[in-house]
């Protein structure tokens, strides 16, 4: 350790971290041969050492050790232990001994040991105090059920009553104002707004070192749904109290430790995220102000924790909740795609695959409505569109990479998953181009040629070709299948069948289109006259022209199947 750091402050993150990965199951266990009075009372020691430092006492926190604050680490494992989480002074303290470590001449408590566990300190305690503030029962009475898992509903419902226009003051919980229902309740103050400012200026600074920690010890028993709400609340309640010009130099920092939390937190915790980024989405920064240095290991580390986090999405079973919503992907789009820098261009092909691979999970559970799908997949490929641009005139210095980038397009199956999104469209009732109806259902159709057009203009023609050329059945049954669409109606059917004879037309054209820019017509019709049926006895002999009789009957499957699940 450099001579110059002092030992309380621990080891190095690169030392500490593997220390931290099992810490959770490690300390249920050593708790399980704990003596609670013992315990009990070893905690409120240290608990009193740390908030000392809360006071400004600069001597005290040469007393903190890391072995001080590992052992307030094993409170949240019991209720008896839990309940005295919920201690402002604690957080105080805390932060200002994040204050306190300094790597390479600026504020970076995740540089060392004692940085990080104050830190996790802060987001345990934090939300055993909203916990406490908004009167939950179990924490209250200690019952077997007080555990850190039960923040994140709170966080959820009180992000749903804090949120909105002209909420800025609902800041009840937090104890800084009072909205109508509780202008007379007593609630105890749980964080100064100098230190929430000086929390969230910590975390921008270190946002490099801060996601790194958290990617690697998901084990440890915190709440990050927590710590995002109170900086929301935070940046909402500045909005009152100091006007639009301090609130918009807020929002870049809230929006990188907004997502770099959502991308390593757990679960159970998405919902309470989703509740706060929706509720105020003119708080978040256009993407015009996204455009500033970013540096190349914060890039690589970014791409690697959300394609970890995608790939864990698409592994879930029916028994398990889905990890990250589809409507979600959109919303990470458009915080990753414009911190991808050339250095870490290696690592897109992987997170384009996973990427792709959970927009095919969504639709193949019907996660949501088809009209929320359909937008929640318009808009990723949009955003999929923007990544490719940063690419453009590099193939000759880049090739290994946007190769890997267009075969993980092609591996995910982007164009089935193109043509199945369009199928899910219901048929416009006006043809009119520019009625709001055709445009906003039409939206899938621009996003998927707009990103067509993009991948042609990255890589030359022949690769291209190569690539996507096993892939070019699906442009004969697609087109089949909208021929199909195109003669047939539902029982109750509400579009006449002009109207749906015209909008499957459109959608021929526009799938045309596209299916152009990977490939031209010749090799499309060389390819349309094999059928893909797996039953079919003779797929060689349909003829350029004509239906396979099994194609067709799986067509019909198809429109009984559709007809019977039909609105």
């Amino acid at each position: 350790m450099n001579n110059l750091v002092p030992s309380y402050w621990g080891r190095p993150l690169e030392h500490y971290l593997s220390d931290y990965m099992l810490w959770g199951a490690v300390t249920v266990d050593s708790l399980m041969s704990s003596d609670n009075l013992t315990m009990i009372d070893e905690f409120r020691d240290n608990i009193d050492r740390v908030s000392a430092i809360a006071s400004g006492d600069p001597d005290m926190s040469n007393q903190v050790s890391v072995s001080t604050l590992r052992s307030l680490h094993r409170m949240p494992y019991k209720p008896e232990t839990y309940v005295h989480m919920a201690n402002p002074p604690l957080i105080s303290g805390c932060i200002k001994l994040m204050a306190s470590i300094r790597g390479s001449g600026k504020p970076s408590p995740f540089s060392y040991e004692l940085g990080y566990l104050s830190f996790r300190l802060v987001e345990i305690c934090l939300g055993a105090c909203l916990l406490d503030n908004h009167r939950v029962l179990a924490f209250k009475t200690r019952s077997p059920l007080c555990k850190p898992n039960l923040v994140p509903p709170v966080v959820e419902e009180l992000s749903t009553h804090a949120g909105g226009g002209g909420r800025e003051s609902y800041n009840c919980v937090l104890g800084w104002s009072f909205c109508p229902d509780h202008a007379t309740a007593d609630y105890p103050l749980i964080i100064s707004l100098s230190d929430t400012r000086l929390l969230m200026e910590l975390l921008y600074s270190d946002r490099k070192l801060f996601l790194e920690a958290m990617r690697a010890t998901h084990a440890i028993a915190g709440n990050l749904s927590a710590l995002v709400f109170l900086f929301w609340r935070y940046v909402n309640y500045q909005r009152l109290l100091q006007g639009q010009l301090l609130s918009k130099k807020l929002r870049i920092p809230m929006l990188e430790i907004f997502y770099r939390c959502w991308v390593v937190s757990s679960t159970d915790q998405h919902a309470a995220f989703s509740h706060m980024y929706l509720c105020d989405k003119d708080q978040w920064p256009p993407w015009n102000e996204l455009l500033h240095k970013v540096d190349p290991e914060d890039s690589r580390e970014l791409v690697r924790a959300f394609t970890g986090h995608f790939v864990a999405a698409n592994k879930f079973t029916f028994s398990d909740p889905i990890t990250v919503s589809v409507l979600d992907i959109p919303n990470a789009l458009y915080f990753l795609a414009y911190r991808i820098v050339p250095e870490s261009e290696d690592l897109v092909g992987a997170f384009v695959e996973t990427m792709i691979q959970r927009l095919w999970c969504a639709i193949a559970d019907r996660e949501e409505s088809n009209e929320l799908l359909i937008d929640s997949i318009s808009t990723s490929l949009v955003w999929l569109r923007t990544i490719l641009q940063q690419f453009h005139n590099t193939w000759e210095t880049n090739t290994m990479p946007l190769s890997n980038i267009v075969l993980a397009m092609v591996n995910s199956e982007l164009l089935p998953l193109v043509g199945r999104a369009m199928l899910l469209l219901e048929p416009f009732q006006s043809l009119d181009r520019q009625t709001p109806d055709l445009v906003k259902r039409s939206k899938i159709m621009a996003a998927s040629r707009l990103l067509f057009e993009g991948i042609s203009q990255v890589v030359p023609r022949d690769f291209l070709e190569m690539a996507f050329l096993h892939t070019l059945p699906v442009y004969w049954q697609v087109s089949r299948q909208m021929e199909f669409m195109s003669l047939v109606v539902f029982p109750e059917d509400i579009y006449p069948r002009r109207v749906r004879r015209g909008f499957y037309t459109v959608c021929v054209e526009i799938w045309n289109a596209l299916c152009h820019s990977i490939a031209d017509s010749q090799s499309r019709q060389g390819q349309g006259g094999v059928c893909a049926n797996p039953r079919c006895p003779s797929p060689w002999d349909s003829g350029r022209n004509g239906v396979c009789v099994f194609a067709l009957l799986g067509n019909i499957l198809l429109y009984a199947s559709m007809s019977s699940n039909h609105d």
